[in-house]
């Protein structure tokens, strides 16, 4: 189970659209290669997809500056995944912005694997 999935692109889930992303729209460079998920990671995804989303209003101060709007966009992020021990980690960190990265603006959230609960989340300012 030690897999380690860095996952560059938003994973296309139906399950929750707002979260789906056009590979037409990754970062040059990037792998637009099938991503394969286990259930467990996909389903840590989404709960921590879900609560960051909704967290984004209240973290974000100007939201009528091209930035703010940016980072409102959960879309506009990139999603890492990984396992560590009884917990999925899930990294989010704003892609490009005006061809520049974003310093901050992220969270990482500890997911239980079995219970499928938040542990803990961080976010960077």
């Amino acid at each position: 189970m030690g897999y380690v999935f860095n996952v560059c692109v938003m994973v296309m889930l139906s399950t929750l659209p707002s979260i789906s992303h056009s590979l037409e729209r990754m970062p040059e460079g990037q792998n637009s290669e099938n991503i394969i998920l286990s259930g467990k990671l996909a389903k840590a995804l989404l709960i921590a997809a879900k609560d960051f989303e909704e967290s984004l209003p209240q973290r974000i101060d100007n939201q009528t500056s091209e930035l703010g709007a940016f980072l409102l966009d959960i879309k506009d992020y990139l999603v890492r995944i990984k396992t560590d021990g009884a917990a999925v980690v899930v990294n989010f960190q704003p892609g490009r912005f005006q061809e520049s990265f974003v310093k901050g603006g992220g969270a990482k959230y500890r997911i239980d694997s079995d219970r499928f609960i938040i542990l803990d989340k961080e976010y960077s300012m």
